[in-house]
């Protein structure tokens, strides 16, 4: 997969990629990930000869695009997601489009796709500490803004899932775009501001991601306790990374 981006965004990369390969090649290994793999990054110059002008006379073009793996590939993707944790997100999704477009949270939500969905315990398990580490490592370097892509292989009966746009640095033109946000909204909308500082965007994006997975009960999947009822139990008689029923 190709992307084109932008200067801010190339600067960004270039002072972020040592972490991020360091990250994928050393971390990985031991701990889940989903941060897609970046494959390289280039500059294209094309020159366009301009008409009317001498032999030698032409316009320079450059493009700078950003190579990635395609998460899909060899998958039967039929219905797309791109989930930011902000769950007023609804991109409206067209049905007349030709891969069927890509819907956001809100159309994750409100297709009830998280209940009808179900993963089995180990995969929620394993999401969850991905998300964990990936946006440990993504805050530490100043990054947010991206996203977790979903894709639904109906004929496989599975869940795709990788996190893209991890290139969007923390800088101040982010940081006056989310105050400005942040001042428009009302108070209680500040949390569906896009851009947030790279430790408040996270926890938000690891707290909604934590509810849009729902793992299918199992014999050792325990209720949900009321605060109430909760007592000390000792560590070794539960494990806390069971799924609770839904």
């Amino acid at each position: 997969m190709i992307t084109n981006w932008n200067k801010s965004e190339r600067e960004g990369l270039l002072s972020f990629a040592p972490n991020y390969f360091a990250y994928l090649s050393n971390q990985t290994l031991i701990k889940p990930s989903l941060i897609c793999k970046i494959f390289g990054f280039f500059t294209i110059k094309i020159k366009e000869k301009v008409l009317g002008s001498h032999k030698n006379d032409s316009n320079l073009i450059k493009l700078d695009l950003l190579l990635m793996e395609n998460l899909f590939y060899g998958q039967t993707i039929t219905r797309k997601f791109d989930l930011k944790g902000i769950t007023s997100r609804v991109a409206k999704v067209k049905k007349d489009e030709k891969d069927g477009g890509t819907g956001w949270d809100a159309d994750w939500i409100e297709g009830s796709l998280r209940t009808l969905l179900l993963i089995h315990p180990h995969s929620k398990h394993v999401i969850s500490n991905a998300i964990e580490n990936d946006t440990k490592f993504l805050s530490e370097s100043n990054v947010m803004d991206y996203s977790l892509l979903v894709g639904v292989d109906d004929l496989r009966k599975e869940l795709v899932v990788g996190m893209i746009d991890v290139i969007g640095t923390f800088n101040l033109a982010k940081m006056l775009e989310s105050r400005g946000k942040m001042v428009l909204k009302s108070s209680d909308k500040k949390g569906e501001v896009t851009i947030l500082p790279p430790i408040e965007y996270a926890n938000r994006f690891k707290k909604a991601m934590e509810t849009y997975f729902v793992a299918v009960p199992e014999k050792w999947s325990r209720p949900l306790e009321k605060e109430s009822d909760q007592v000390v139990k000792n560590h070794h008689q539960e494990d806390p990374s069971l799924p609770s029923v839904f």
